[in-house]
This record gives structure tokens, sequence and C-alpha cells, in this order.
């Protein structure tokens, strides 16, 4: 979920302009602007909040431009994953659409652990399968598809 920066700050601004009543009764007896504090911190708050937007900007930006950036997405993507469920991903991130019978050549996994593997990525909405005659066609679902290869070569 995306949060606007600063709305932490909008909201202690509220709490900081509806608390001048005591500072409001001292200044004037004094002879001062009653609200010279309140102006202090609104200025502050303001300041703080296009700092944090431009400092969100600046990460922005350098993110998108930075050509590591898509392979340690990958590699933070991959370490998410058990040794074996890593070897499947990388080889249909590696290789594309594939049958179950190529994930079990090029990984040395045996076909009941891939297919078991392929099931629970299945239910977490990682992978797609679905067959083709008496071949189960493995592919990675469109949400997961920016980590491969295609991201790679367009950073």
């Amino acid at each position: 979920m995306f949060v606007i920066p600063g709305l932490y700050e909008l909201i202690v601004l509220i709490a900081v302009l509806s608390i001048p009543p005591v500072i409001y009764y001292d200044a004037r007896r004094k002879g001062k602007n009653p609200y010279f504090w309140s102006f202090a911190v609104l200025i502050g708050l303001l300041l703080n909040y296009f700092v944090g937007l431009l400092l969100v900007a600046v990460y922005f930006i350098h993110r998108d431009n930075n050509p590591n950036s898509a392979v340690a997405l990958k590699d933070e993507f991959l370490n998410l994953f058990d040794l074996n469920e890593r070897k499947v991903l990388e080889c249909l991130l590696n290789h594309g659409e594939m049958n179950q019978s190529e994930i079990v050549a090029r990984t040395k996994l045996s076909h009941a652990t891939v297919s078991r593997i392929l099931k629970n990525l299945e239910s977490r909405n990682i992978v797609v399968r679905h067959r083709n005659g008496m071949q189960k066609v493995v592919r990675l679902s469109d949400d997961i598809k920016c980590f491969g290869s295609d991201r790679r070569k367009s950073s």
C-alpha cells in the first residue's frame, strides 16, 4: 500500500493548530504574536513534508535508473523460497514456459517433488499450469514475469 509521505505530519499539524489557546492567552498578555509558535511549527511541518516528497522522488528515479536493480530484485524475490522452489523458479525465469518433464530434467529433481512444488507455487499464484494433451505446461503468472529475463534485458 502506498502512503502519501507527510500524512502523519498533516495530522500532527491539525493537533498543533488546535493547541494554541494557552499560548494565545500567554502571548496576548505579553503583547506578542499569539500564533508565532503555531506558524513556526506549520512551516517546519510543511518543509518536512516537501523534503519527504523530494526524497521519495529521488529514490524512485534512482531505483529505475540503476542497472543492477532488476538483478537485485530478482535475487531478493528468489530468496523468499526454499532451495528446491528456487531451482524450479530459476528454471522458469531463464527458459520461460515449459512442460513439467522438462523442469524435472533441468532441475534434476524427482517428478513427485516438482509436482508438489508446482502445486504449492500454483496455490500462491506464482505459476500457472495447464494441460496440453498428456503434458502439463507450466509458466510464470503475469505478475511474476517482470522478474524474468525480459526485464533484465530492458534495464
